[in-house]
């Protein structure tokens, strides 16, 4: 909860309330009461978050809780957004991170007052999309904070919201279905196995579902809310499958998969049915004009996923030795605020009196992931060392990806992409520090060219 009261105050409340334990974050904004049945610990205390691992001893299940009171600086607010990234880069638990963002996450969430800085929406939503977190919602206004004005110049925002991971979303008890349907004679290609028992266990699944649930996209063809269909949609997993799936059925599908990811490392193509990959297109506003007023969702087959993470995984243990200081965006031990307030302070002094002239160009990449050029990062791998059969490993990953489109909940075409990396798996964030380190490199070497002259700070 976000107190406003003295953090003097906690244990009485705590004693009033009748809870167990209270906990503060560092500067004593953010409370959380535990009840006594629930085992904590703190995994992080800073100003704008209080992160906690609290175990449910009734039901022993594991969940994270980040609990956030942000601030209203747009630069110290990527502080955040870059801790909520490394969190979520090696998060297997489920999940929870709410509160209070200081930020809306579409241009329909604010009524009133001066236009809305899109940079500081954009940079929450890739923050939102990257960590692959999903808008729980909630009952009741659209907006959660109002300015107190009851005239023409009142202003609403929504600024508090709840996410959560895909691990939150519990499987149903569906085990013994699992087990019933899984083992069959199937001979062949390990892909091929590994996709006709996961298509049997689909049907099995769907048909228990509608014993126990009844129909659920009838169920959600009658809302009416659009909102509400647009958080079903974001609970959705590419395949159908969750990773709770895959963790509590290893003993009966594991050697199936493991043979899978063995094939796929002894040079196997990666066929359609494993690559494929719903994109949702939800909008930025409210009035879509165009294509750029839409953000592409992936939904993307598990069973990819985990091969992308074993890639991944890989490549973490060396990426320390490849990338130089001076990159600090998403970078795990590294936050890119320090070279924020180093650009604040350069654009302070450059415009002092006295200062010769200088110029100040600001790069912005848009859709960045979307426009790497394969040849040019298989050219990157080999430039820096790696082997031809890793690089040709990353290249079976990025260039075997077709598309679904999903439209009103039906998929529409079956396209294959031409370059770019995906959005949303493991390994791609990897790939793209990888290439963008090529261009810090560059300009890094630019103090060795005797005809460049460097901007000097004050010491």
């Amino acid at each position: 909860m976000e107190p406003w009261q003295d953090i003097n105050k906690l244990e009485e409340y705590r004693r009033k309330l009748g809870i167990h334990s209270a906990y503060a974050n560092l500067n004593g904004k953010i409370w959380a009461f535990v009840d006594e049945d629930i085992d904590v610990d703190i995994l992080m205390d800073m100003e704008q978050q209080l992160t906690l691992k609290l175990l449910l001893r009734s039901l022993g299940k594991e969940l994270v809780v980040t609990l956030v009171y942000v601030k209203c600086n747009a630069v110290e607010r990527i502080e955040l957004w870059d801790y909520m990234y490394h969190l979520a880069s090696d998060m297997e638990s489920p999940c929870l991170v709410g509160g209070d963002f200081n930020v809306i996450l579409y241009e329909e969430e604010k009524y009133g007052g001066l236009p809305v800085y899109l940079s500081e929406v954009q940079d929450f939503g890739h923050c939102v999309d990257t960590c692959a977190l999903y808008d729980r919602g909630f009952k009741g206004s659209l907006y959660t904070w109002w300015d107190g004005r009851s005239d023409d110049d009142c202003i609403f925002k929504k600024l508090d919201r709840f996410l959560t991971n895909q691990q939150f979303q519990d499987l149903f008890p569906a085990l013994e279905v699992v087990k019933e349907n899984w083992h069959t004679d199937c001979m062949g290609n390990p892909f091929i196995v590994f996709q006709s028992k996961m298509k049997k266990i689909k049907i099995a699944l769907a048909a228990w579902s509608r014993e126990i649930f009844e129909d659920i996209f009838k169920q959600i063809a009658a809302l009416e809310d659009v909102i509400k269909v647009k958080h079903v949609v974001f609970g959705l997993n590419g395949d159908g499958f969750t990773s709770k799936f895959y963790q509590t059925s290893w003993d009966i599908i594991g050697d199936d998969v493991l043979n899978m990811v063995r094939a796929f490392f002894c040079g196997a193509e990666l066929p359609k049915y494993i690559t494929h990959t719903n994109l949702v297109l939800l909008p930025k506003k409210k009035n879509v004009a165009t294509f750029s007023d839409m953000r592409p969702i992936t939904l993307s087959n598990f069973s990819n996923k985990i091969i992308y993470r074993v890639i991944h995984e890989r490549l973490m243990f060396l990426l320390p030795t490849l990338i130089s200081p001076i990159q600090a965006g998403f970078f795990k031990r590294r936050s890119i605020v320090e070279n924020i307030l180093l650009t604040q302070e350069i654009i302070t002094d450059i415009r002092k009196r006295g200062k010769p002239s200088n110029v100040v160009i600001k790069l912005e990449m848009a859709k960045a992931y979307d426009r790497v050029s394969w040849l040019f990062l298989t050219k990157v791998l080999r430039k820096m060392g790696f082997g031809e059969i890793f690089i040709d490993m990353v290249f079976r990953l990025v260039s075997s990806n077709w598309y679904l489109v999903l439209l009103n909940g039906q998929p529409n075409g079956f396209f294959k992409s031409s370059r770019g990396i995906k959005q949303g798996d493991s390994v791609s964030p990897t790939l793209f520090i990888l290439v963008v380190e090529v261009l810090g490199r560059a300009l890094d070497a630019l103090f060795d060219n005797p005809n460049f002259i460097g901007f000097g700070m004050p010491k």
